[in-house]
This record gives C-alpha cells, structure tokens and sequence, in this order.
C-alpha cells in the first residue's frame, strides 16, 4: 500500500524540469537522439531524471519514479506544451503593434483555457523546451504526422462518399480502412530527415559557439594575468635609491600588496605554506632597516668625497 501511494505522488515542478531536460539531453544526442528505438529512448531518458534528480538532492529515486510514470508524465507535459506553443504561435500571428511578450503570454494563456477548458499549469517546462531546436523538430514533427492523417480521413471521408453515391457499390462493413500512399509515405519521410539533419546542423553550430566562447574568455584571462605579472614584476624590481621617500612608501605599500597576493595565491594551490605574521614582519622591517642602510651609507660616502674635495 505504501509502495502504491509513493508511485501516485504528485510532480514537483524541479521533477518536471529535470524530466524535461533529461529528455533534451538524450534526444540531442548526436550518436543515438535521432532515430533510436522509443524504449530505448525513454530508458536513457529515465537513467538521466534519476541521476539529475540525485545531483539536485531531490526527494526522488527509482522506487519512486518508475518509467512507466515518467513515460505518461512526459507525454502529458508534451501534449499540453505543444498545445500551448500553438497559442503562442497564434497570437504572434496577430502582429499587433506595441504587443510586449507578457502580454502574448497573457493571451496565450487565454487562448488555451478556451481552447482546453482548462488552464495551463506547465510554464516551467515550456520556458526549459521553447528555443531548443530538438524540441522544435519534435512538435514539427508532430504536426506533420498529425496534418497526414487528417488529409488520410478527409480523403478516405470523400471514397466514402462517392462510393455511398454509387448504386452500383457494394460496400463491406469488414472492409479495413485504407493504409499511407507510397508518395504519402515517401513525402513524409523526407520531411522527417530533413528535420533531423537541421536540428542536428543547429546543435553543432551551438555547440561550437559555444566552444568559441569558451576560448575566448581563457585566452583574456591569460592576458590579463599576464599583463598583470609584468606590472608586478616591474614593481618589485624598482630601484629605491633614485626614488623619493613618498615614492619609496608608495612602492613599499605596492610591493606588500603584491607579496600578500602571490602568497594567498600559492596557498590556496597548495604550492607552499606562507609565513606567519611575525615572521613577516621580522623579514619587512629587515628588508626596510637594509635599504635605509644602503640609502645612509651612499649619503655618507657623498659627503666624505666633498670633505676631500674641499681639503
């Protein structure tokens, strides 16, 4: 009984968005999305739900969720996004002027609920499957199936007719209904193919943008670090017995912070352990006593030459 109640426990909508894009990232597959067989299909699909699930620490599992369940919830969430991307299509059909893109959700929303008696409560999963190119395909696909078959009745509706019309006929009441044309058949499945080979064009071109892209942002990183290593390094090896003693605090300051920079740096990649604080200071007030002492003693050495030259 207990095992019943958890199968029959209603979708979350973070149910209903791994769903979707568990469905997306199989049937974009490049190796096997286009035309695997549809158990196997919703196999892969129902293996990826679980594992995003698992990533997103959702209260799902398998005994949970079983295939059957996803199947009949991702037809249901299909049936009723297809339905809603026609309003939408609809409604831009309208071309009104001024029209903002809530407003032709709004309506579409309208249109929907008079369309179904009911309203449509699957946003979520429309926003994740509108601009994916696979999901695009599929309701063209769809559509297409759906205008063959209203063309097959509406043709098999008119034999039925002229022959109703015939006194000659001789209908057969276990006569079966008329199978797909040749030409029918061939037409539709051109079509199909040539659906796929756009949907597989457009994710290639994405996904080389998207690599482009990738690249772009490494390589601007490595010249900003690179830049910035030779602006560090050009501080670091400033000459203090020319500067000022504004300039020397100036360039004592700069090379603190470069020092502090670098250490937290290695520290977090585990290169070397820095130095405590005390033995930091230890080492600047060395480092600040010495090049006093250089300054003092290139000072004394002056003023000993103009002795001399004076004597």
């Amino acid at each position: 009984m207990s095992a019943s109640k958890a199968r029959g426990k209603n979708w979350t909508v973070e149910e209903d968005e791994a769903l979707c894009t568990a469905w997306l990232n199989v049937s974009q597959d490049g190796a096997t999305g286009t035309y695997q067989r549809v158990d196997t299909l919703y196999e892969r699909v129902y293996e990826l739900f679980i594992e995003i699930c698992t990533e997103k620490n959702l209260n799902c599992s398998a005994e949970l969720r079983v295939p059957s369940g996803l199947k009949a919830r991702w037809l249901l969430i299909s049936k009723a996004c297809s339905k809603f991307s026609g309003c939408v299509a609809q409604i831009y059909g309208r071309q009104q002027s001024g029209t903002t893109q809530s407003d032709v959700l709004k309506q579409a929303f309208t249109l929907y609920n008079t369309s179904t008696k009911s309203p449509f409560t699957l946003l979520h999963a429309f926003k994740i499957l509108e601009n994916a190119p696979k999901w695009k395909q599929y309701v063209d696909l769809k559509v297409s199936a759906a205008n063959s078959s209203a063309l097959k009745r509406r043709r098999l509706d008119e034999d039925e007719s002229f022959e109703d019309d015939d006194p000659s006929a001789t209908p057969s009441p276990s006569s079966p209904s008329r199978p797909m044309g040749q030409k029918a058949a061939k037409k539709l499945k051109q079509q199909q193919a040539s659906h796929a080979d756009i949907g597989a064009q457009m994710a290639k071109a994405s996904n080389l943008l998207a690599n482009a892209v990738k690249d772009k942002a490494v390589l601007s990183r490595e010249r900003t670090a690179a830049i910035n290593r030779m602006a560090n390094h050009a501080i670091m090896s400033v000459d203090f017995s020319t500067l000022s003693e504004t300039a020397k605090e100036f360039y004592r300051v700069e090379q603190e912070r470069i020092l502090q920079q670098i250490l937290a740096e290695n520290s977090r990649s585990g290169v070397f352990e820095p130095p405590n604080d005390e033995e930091t200071s230890e080492d600047e007030e060395q480092g600040s006593e010495a090049a006093e002492a250089c300054v003092d003693d290139e000072h004394d050495s002056e003023l000993v030459e103009y002795d001399t030259d004076d004597d």
